[in-house]
């Protein structure tokens, strides 16, 4: 099975970090989606099976926290990741209660970041 994972943006207005995040992914060999909006990344989990999807958003934007729950509900064993300006425990709790597997603080320190994708390649986000 092709690996493949999705990486959005909520706003669609600065897609640099996703631009990069792309480049870094599809460089090791993954086959990287990159949606600019919630809908679109709708859309796009409901009609590909992706192992990881990245939200770049701030967590206390319900788009992001729904977005992620909606790829979970989806492909119940995905790994989700939100990518935030906004690291307070405040804006935290949400996503982590809603299932969200991991939140980075920007700068994303890419090598951890990779650790948290590559550990989870393995699993079939399907039940």
């Amino acid at each position: 099975m092709d690996r493949k994972m999705l990486i959005a943006s909520t706003t669609g207005t600065d897609m640099r970090t996703c631009e990069a995040l792309e480049h870094l992914f599809s460089g090791l060999g993954l086959k990287v989606d990159v949606a600019n909006n919630v809908f679109q990344a709708q859309n796009m989990i409901q009609d590909n099976t992706y192992h990881c999807v990245i939200v770049d958003s701030d967590p206390s934007i319900p788009d992001a926290t729904e977005l992620l729950t909606y790829a979970k509900k989806h492909l119940p064993n995905i790994t989700t990741v939100i990518l935030t300006n906004y690291p307070s425990l405040a804006h935290t709790i949400d996503p982590i209660e809603s299932g969200t597997d991991a939140v980075f603080s920007k700068p994303v320190n890419e090598e951890l970041l990779l650790r948290v994708v590559q550990e989870n390649l393995s699993y079939d986000p399907r039940p």
